[in-house]
């Protein structure tokens, strides 16, 4: 009685390219098995008349069905069911050359056509043959199984921080500093968002002003060694001030990237210069960074929009400011 130990053994040892005579001979000599139960667990290992589903053939290969003549009256066989060959069935080999695959094409279409014909009857004495052929072809690997080996795919391990939700400072309430004014160093609230702009850290305050926008705020983004800091500079939401053409200025902003802060400094004749902003200096960096967006980006670009839009400073208080500039022109 065959067991599925035997059944294991026999395709391993098939599977490293043992022929069927060789490990016959090793399970008789020292496995203490019958030749019968020896030739059942190899039909078990490569069945003869397979009721396995035919596989889909390779694209651009079709099965090809052979039908063979009906038997004579009286023969033993009776008639037998069309055979069909699907080549995508088996095994590619390792490597060849094309008369090595053509051998391997006869000899399978040999093999198919005698257990045709054969029947199970005589499958017993098919597989002998097939085996001794099997011993005399180099190169063939039908009955090995192609191992393919693929490599491990190295795991990635996301890290994920922590991180807090980000509260901005508020820095206070203060007046807003003006051109001709002085630039208010000792003011603590104007301190407080220069320091957080040279350190690109979160934070808000208030300047007041009856005509400019009065709500000043320090935004960070990004990830911690590569931060982008800007200046987000707004009217309030419940303000009353209009722009020159009527359109009210309620929520109107300015959105700018702090390193695009120039200082302002006007000569006796009122024209502006810009040049490098006092970053060490918090106050007059924070006042510097409040006049840059309510008047000097603008005049530092001639109310052109596209320039200021290629500084990265964009907003509706930009797009208010240039049209009542358009508008003051063309009345004048």
């Amino acid at each position: 009685m065959i067991t599925q130990e035997l059944i294991s053994y026999i395709r391993a040892e098939i599977n490293k390219g043992k022929t069927r005579e060789e490990v016959r001979t090793a399970l008789l000599s020292g496995g203490g098995w019958s030749d019968a139960d020896i030739s059942e667990a190899f039909r078990t290992v490569m069945p003869v008349g397979s009721t396995n589903p035919t596989p889909v053939p390779a694209s651009g290969v079709k099965p090809v069905s052979i039908n063979p003549r009906p038997t004579q009256s009286g023969s033993p066989f009776g008639a037998l069911p069309p055979l069909v060959i699907n080549p995508s069935k088996y095994t590619k080999p390792v490597s060849g050359a094309k008369a090595g695959g053509a051998l391997k094409g006869f000899f399978i279409f040999t093999l198919l056509a005698l257990m045709a014909f054969g029947g199970y009857f005589f499958k017993d004495q098919i597989l002998e043959v097939v085996s001794g052929i099997k011993d005399r072809v180099s190169n063939i690997s039908l009955f090995k199984e192609e191992t393919i080996i693929v490599p491990p795919v190295e795991e990635r391990k996301e890290v994920i921080i922590p991180t807090a939700p980000i509260v901005a400072k508020n820095c206070g309430v203060t007046t807003a500093p003006s051109i001709d004014g002085p630039m208010l160093e000792n003011d603590t609230v104007l301190n407080c968002i220069g320091e957080s702009a040279a350190s690109c850290t979160w934070a808000r305050a208030v300047f007041t002003d009856p005509l400019f926008p009065t709500q000043v705020e320090i935004v960070t983004s990004g990830v911690q060694g590569d931060m982008n800091c800007s200046f987000n500079v707004s009217y309030a939401s419940n303000s009353t001030l209009t722009s020159f053409n009527g359109k009210s200025l309620a929520g109107e902003y300015i959105v700018c990237p702090v390193k695009e802060v120039k200082a302002a400094t006007a000569d006796k004749e009122g024209k502006l210069t810009f040049s490098n902003p006092s970053t060490g200096a918090y106050g007059k960096y924070a006042s510097e960074i409040y006049l840059y967006a309510t008047t000097g980006v603008f005049i530092e670009n001639d109310f052109e929009q596209e320039k200021i839009y290629a500084k990265g400073c964009v907003g509706s208080f930009v797009d208010s400011v240039i049209e009542s500039y358009k508008l003051m022109n063309s009345k004048s």
